[in-house]
């Protein structure tokens, strides 16, 4: 899957990370920041609680121009329900700068393994 580029503001405050599981599915995830194809910062979280599952990066927004944002999800699927979604949110200065989802659903296996990425790029 391709990185969605993702617009901030350079000068603005500092960039946050939101992950969240839909249809009410279980699992965990690691949220990656990487520079220079490095680890920069990197989180691990579940979806117990939502209060935790927000994340902000260290230092200046304008730090983190051109590099790769990762939200890897292994996510438990509980049948009856079949569906599953995983959904990523970046903020900045309290604005939404992008939702990225992946949802499908599934009948045969009982864990999916998902990969959301977002590129951040300076808004000029």
């Amino acid at each position: 899957m391709p990185a969605q580029i993702v617009f901030f503001d350079p000068k603005g405050g500092p960039i946050s990370a939101e992950i969240r599981c839909g249809y009410a599915q279980d699992g965990a995830y690691i949220l990656t920041l990487w520079g220079d194809n490095k680890i920069v910062e990197r989180f691990e979280g579940n979806f117990l609680d939502p209060q935790d599952d927000t994340h902000k990066f260290a230092g200046t927004a304008g730090s983190h121009a051109g590099r790769l944002i990762q939200c890897r999800s292994e996510i438990g699927i509980t049948p009856p329900i079949i569906h599953y979604a995983l959904i990523m949110t970046l903020w900045q200065n309290g604005l939404a700068l992008a939702v990225l989802t992946a949802t499908s659903e599934e009948k045969a296996m009982m864990l999916v393994t998902l990969n959301l990425f977002a590129r951040l790029q300076p808004r000029v």
